[in-house]
């Protein structure tokens, strides 16, 4: 566990601020939802996502998606849920270069030529599709095609049968 060195005090309704260059680290914003439960006596805060509750379900999907020189990545707003590639892993967080490139658009499409790292430490060259996917008005997930090829319409199909899926699978928790 890493140490900050910052020492708050609890008010009288039970608050407290999470420091700045925190939230910033954790990539924590208004209206994000935390995890809470404790450990011991200690209290711990995680980012929480619906999509990561069914992260194993959504592996085997994306693992039936998948075809040769294909791969899937479905992410929260900041880090990898499921991944079918070796390259980049579950719980991996998005880079920041991405996320701003990423985040001006509602999809996104990139040649193999591309210079962003989807997570920090990768290079990838392939072609880059991605797709957000909000539910009431929130950002829900992230869809990432990885492709050696320019995407056909199957990868299209592909595509729109993971977002089905992770908006029906949110309407029946919501």
């Amino acid at each position: 566990m890493k140490e900050t060195g910052v020492i708050r005090r609890i008010d009288e309704l039970g608050r407290i601020v999470i420091p700045k260059e925190i939230r910033k680290r954790l990539r924590v914003g208004p209206g994000d939802m935390l995890d809470i439960y404790t450990s011991n006596k200690e209290i711990i805060l995680s980012k929480y996502t619906v999509v990561g509750e069914f992260n194993e379900h959504l592996t085997h999907l994306l693992d039936a998606l998948k075809k040769d020189k294909i791969d899937f990545l479905v992410a929260s707003s900041s880090e990898v849920i499921a991944s079918t590639t070796k390259e980049i892993k579950p719980m991996e967080e998005l880079s920041l270069a991405f996320l701003d490139l990423f985040l001006k658009n509602g999809t996104l499409e990139l040649s193999k030529e591309n210079k962003v790292e989807i997570v920090p430490g990768t290079n990838i060259k392939r072609y880059v599709y991605g797709k957000k996917i909000y539910h009431l008005g929130d950002l829900f997930a992230v869809i990432i095609i990885l492709s050696d090829n320019p995407l056909m319409k199957t990868e299209y199909d592909a595509l729109s049968v993971i977002e089905k899926y992770l908006l029906n699978y949110v309407s029946k928790i919501a």
